[in-house]
């Protein structure tokens, strides 16, 4: 039951919370170099349905990993709502906040996004620019023609954009909750 937590319990909680940004560092380092070796093999190959092929495994390979940087992200979330149900899980959330809180001041609160919110939008984006090129060679394959240059240009900025609009509504969103968290922590009399 959240809140009855032993020591040991918010612990191993505070100690999964740390290690999420690391895990999805790690798993996208090696997707990414994956993912870009498939972009390379895809303008090295002549064959148009060999691309498709190409194309299609690399929409699959974005599609995982975006789906595995969010789920790690609300992983994440979920252990800081444990955390914040005890008092020594709100000591723990309002020292990190201490060590992190450059993130929120200056220009750091705007500039700094968490490794894996910006992960997980990256990897949405590399998702969409597999599907764009992935569209383009069946429409080549079954009309004759692929989708007009704009186009592509035009999904992949309003894309981008909306990525960027997500990050500073998020990044606004949580420079709140942190700010929640150290006053609860500091308003019930907990110190470090």
């Amino acid at each position: 039951m959240i809140g009855s937590e032993t020591e040991s319990e918010v612990r191993s909680t505070w100690e999964f919370f740390l290690s999420r940004e690391s895990y999805v560092v790690q798993a996208f380092a090696l997707a990414v170099t994956g993912i870009g070796a498939l972009f390379f093999a895809y303008g090295q190959i002549g064959n148009l349905h060999l691309r498709i092929v190409v194309s299609a495994t690399g929409l699959g390979a974005s599609t995982v990993l975006w789906l595995h940087c969010f789920a790690s992200l609300k992983d994440r979330d979920g252990a800081v709502t444990i955390l914040k149900a005890t008092p020594s899980g709100r000591r723990l959330l309002a020292r990190y906040q201490q060590i992190t809180g450059w993130r929120g001041v200056g220009l750091g609160r705007w500039l700094y996004v968490s490794v894996t919110l910006a992960v997980t939008y990256f990897s949405a984006l590399l998702g969409l620019a597999w599907l764009l090129i992935l569209s383009s060679d069946l429409l080549w394959a079954t009309v004759g023609r692929p989708i007009p240059w704009m186009l592509d240009e035009i999904v992949i900025t309003i894309a981008t954009v909306g990525a960027l609009l997500l990050i500073v509504y998020r990044k606004a969103r949580a420079n709140h909750e942190w700010r929640a968290i150290a006053a609860s922590a500091g308003e019930s009399g907990e110190s470090g």
